[in-house]
């Protein structure tokens, strides 16, 4: 038996610990209130998708250990649309088994939404493009994530669902002892993270803490099914439950009205899913010095919850922490994925006579370390790297969705984050370099009586170097700077301006407008637009807007910014020009030149005149 062996299979024994205990407490967080009765098809839900998530993800991984299994931000959604189905059911007058159907049916299908989504976005190599969600946006998101998990942690611990209405029964000695239970649990996990990072300190505080529950409910003379009554241990499983979601009268018989009001929190799962899966895979890319196929991930995880949700259980992703576990552990194949699966399998048939011993206290403080982890990531860490406006956006967002919702808080963010990135983008100068024909002048070679008019009257033509991306914000700045450089001339003045776009990388529709309004603003005096290295779209944009075009008082367009320049030299050097200038002689011209008569005459004696027809 190699050495490789054993390891993969001891990091696939502890890693499937600690999932089994995330599973438990994820089915402990939203199948709790009236939907506790059906905490075990809950738990079988919950292990379903961590077995199949942890095989799949193991093989199809683009990184040697990784491994799958549920998570925080996604199981935060789905346990706050678990909770608004089951209150809306609720009051519609329904059987408890028809509120267990509505609610399963939801996981399933946010399951499946969520795989075929994410293979999509990984088949079409869509998710580079997922890099460019704003980062607070996604930081509002697992705040929220983060906060709606500790509510969960309080109501899975004391059996009360957190609000303004359920203080009184919070504050109450009976329930306070069991929330002080949770978080010392909590407590010791994150001082025991923080002392070690060794991948056995988890599941060792997991098991100890288990065991010393149980020493003191022993020691106080409180029996099992006393505890269970008492809220100290989980409610005990008597048999098997496997929801399954192959039967057509379920999905006949459904309040589709009611379903569908909480679509958008099907689409929040996606979406979150899909961050976590960038985030955690990114995570996993710097701590094992790495590169990761985010659309290999993407694909690896849509097929574990297709295959989840086949099979009716829930959605499962990329897990950092598990995945860092398992490489801690040894564990660097296919192999410790599928052990973490076979320990998961054995708890759904072997685990009823375990989770009613489990303590309330021990799952609600791991929730409630995991969500206060999440708070101190994006509320604590990130106001250090955040700026004050991004911050504030964070905490928006977060307030948004706890109160509105998911979908409407994810509406605000990407609205806001909008109108931020255009109010910064606005600010960063779309004009390099701003200067004339005294300072910069085309290569062809003038006289000296011409270099003498350009070195004298060049203001006349104004040349802007652009820059970045054109859109209504920095177009309307060039145009106001334009403005502004053309009524500091003198009335009288004539001249030319010109826009040079070698360095511009495009433009959006809206920047057209703005030089419409600027052509408008030139052809009022008597100035005229040049253009120089416009790119083929925008110059369609610019045509089909009338700026360039054959007819008079339109922009002219240039190749390049040399040949602009010298037509507009030689449109200033025709207005200042006389007659006798233009037919000077060459010894005249000499004579100026030189400023030495007898220097003209010795270079005449050695030049030939040739006429050529």
């Amino acid at each position: 038996m190699s050495v490789k062996f054993v390891e993969d299979v001891s990091s696939g024994l502890v890693v499937g610990l600690v999932t089994v205990a995330y599973s438990l407490s994820f089915a402990a967080l939203i199948f709790s209130g009236n939907l506790a009765p059906a905490i075990s098809y809950g738990f079988m839900a919950a292990l379903t998708g961590a077995a199949i998530s942890a095989v799949v993800v193991s093989r199809f991984s683009s990184v040697s250990g990784a491994t799958a299994g549920l998570d925080t931000p996604t199981m935060a959604v789905v346990a706050t649309m678990a909770a608004a189905i089951s209150t809306r059911i609720s009051g519609e007058s329904l059987t408890a088994t028809a509120l267990y159907d509505h609610v399963f049916a939801a996981i399933v299908s946010s399951t499946l939404f969520t795989g075929v989504a994410l293979y999509c976005l990984g088949q079409f190599r869509l998710g580079q493009w997922m890099r460019f969600i704003p980062y607070p946006v996604v930081g509002g998101f697992l705040a929220a994530s983060g906060w709606l998990l500790v509510l969960g942690a309080v109501k899975v611990i004391s059996g009360i669902r957190p609000g303004i209405g359920s203080i009184a029964a919070l504050v109450d000695m009976s329930v306070v002892w069991h929330l002080l239970a949770g978080v010392v649990f909590a407590v010791v996990i994150a001082l025991s993270r923080k002392i070690s990072r060794h991948y056995a300190v988890v599941p060792l505080i997991i098991v100890v803490g288990a065991l010393l529950v149980h020493v003191l409910l022993a020691l106080s003379g409180m029996n099992a099914e006393a505890a269970r009554g008492d809220r100290w241990l989980m409610p005990a499983i008597e048999d098997i439950a496997i929801w399954n979601p192959w039967r057509p009268e379920i999905w006949l018989t459904l309040e589709w009205q009611s379903m569908l009001l909480h679509a958008g929190e099907i689409g929040a799962a996606v979406g979150v899913t899909a961050v976590a899966v960038l985030l955690n895979a990114t995570g996993l890319e710097v701590d094992q010095r790495t590169n990761a196929d985010i659309n290999r991930e993407l694909k690896a995880n849509g097929t574990a919850n297709v295959l989840s949700g086949l099979a009716g259980g829930m959605i499962g992703n990329l897990s950092l922490n598990r995945s860092r576990l398992n490489i801690q552990a040894g564990g660097r194949s296919a192999l410790s994925g599928v052990i973490v699966a076979m320990v998961c399998v054995v708890f759904m048939f072997h685990g009823q006579r375990i989770a009613g011993h489990v303590p309330t206290s021990v799952l609600g403080g791991l929730l409630l370390f995991l969500g206060a982890s999440m708070l101190y990531d994006w509320l604590g860490r990130a106001r250090r790297r955040l700026s004050g406006g991004d911050y504030a956006l964070v905490i928006t967002i977060m307030v948004c969705i706890i109160n509105l919702g998911y979908l409407q808080g994810a509406l605000v963010g990407v609205i806001a984050a909008s109108i931020m990135f255009v109010m910064r983008y606005s600010r960063i100068r779309v004009v390099r370099h701003k200067m004339s024909a005294r300072e910069y002048s085309s290569y062809v070679e003038r006289s000296g009586e011409d270099r003498r008019v350009l070195d004298e009257h060049g203001d006349r033509i104004l040349v802007f170097q652009l820059q970045g991306y054109l859109f209504f914000g920095t177009a309307h700045k060039l145009f106001e700077e334009v403005r502004e450089a053309v009524s500091s001339m003198p009335d009288d003045s004539e001249g030319s301006v010109i826009l040079d776009f070698r360095l511009v990388s495009g433009s959006d529709s809206s920047a057209v407008f703005s030089f419409v309004k600027l052509l408008h603003l030139l052809e009022d005096g008597p100035w005229r637009l040049m253009l120089s290295s416009v790119r083929p779209a925008l110059r369609r944009a610019l045509e089909s807007e009338g700026v360039i075009g054959a007819a008079p008082g339109r922009a002219s367009v240039f190749d390049t910014l040399d040949e602009c320049l010298e037509s507009a030299e030689e449109t200033l050097l025709g207005q200042m020009r006389d007659d006798a200038h233009e037919m000077r002689t060459l010894e005249d011209w000499l004579d100026g030149a030189l400023e030495d008569a007898d220097a003209t005459r010795r270079i005449l004696r050695h030049l030939k005149r040739i006429d050529v027809g």
